[in-house]
């Protein structure tokens, strides 16, 4: 779990810096997409599915994550108007961790450094642009489409989580499924 919460947070942390500046791009409200995350200093991988909504500031992940090498299948709810998450293995397990502040935009923030773009498939090729961005001790990478402003990889370290984070994102939507977020009874207790 502390795997998985330090990414959630450290992705979260590489979006709340869009406020630092006025951002280069932000994704649309509300978006679904199958992801994959890894970071190879903690042997911690997941693939599964990610929907952001920024409308009612919840975000959901259903994944397969695995954790020095043991699979799990766990589910991920967070209820910033709450200020509250949820995981949950399937049928049970329920844990619950605090939230605090408001649910970052997830953008590229004014202040990334444009480092050029490289394109995707032939004709049309989807082409996405590469930031980088530095502040401190923290640093990473933020690729996004230059058209629409889709999520395509995403690299940070930081100090607060001293391990490689990222993400690849596919198969994006702009459309969300707020059945997702019904938290299950055996988590409400």
């Amino acid at each position: 779990m502390k795997g998985f919460v330090l990414s959630l947070l450290c992705l979260a942390f590489l979006f709340s810096v869009a406020s630092a500046a006025s951002p280069y791009c932000c994704t649309a409200n509300q978006w679904s997409s199958a992801v994959i995350n890894w970071d190879p200093d903690r042997s911690f991988f997941f693939i599964g599915e990610f929907v952001y909504d920024y409308t009612n500031s919840q975000e959901f992940f259903n994944a397969q994550e695995n954790i020095g090498g043991k699979h799990y299948n766990v589910t991920y709810i967070v209820l910033y108007k709450k200020s509250t998450g949820y995981r949950f293995y399937n049928g049970g397990n329920c844990q619950t961790f605090a939230l605090s502040g408001n649910m970052p935009q997830y953008c590229v923030p004014g202040d990334a450094i444009y480092r050029g773009n490289y394109s995707i498939g032939y004709s049309p090729a989807l082409v996405v642009n590469y930031f980088e961005f530095l502040r401190g001790d923290d640093k990473g990478t933020y690729q996004f489409s230059a058209s629409g402003c889709v999520p395509v990889a995403n690299y940070g370290h930081s100090v607060r989580n001293p391990n490689v984070d990222q993400e690849q994102f596919f198969n994006y939507v702009t459309s969300v499924n707020q059945n997702l977020f019904q938290v299950p009874s055996f988590c409400k207790n």
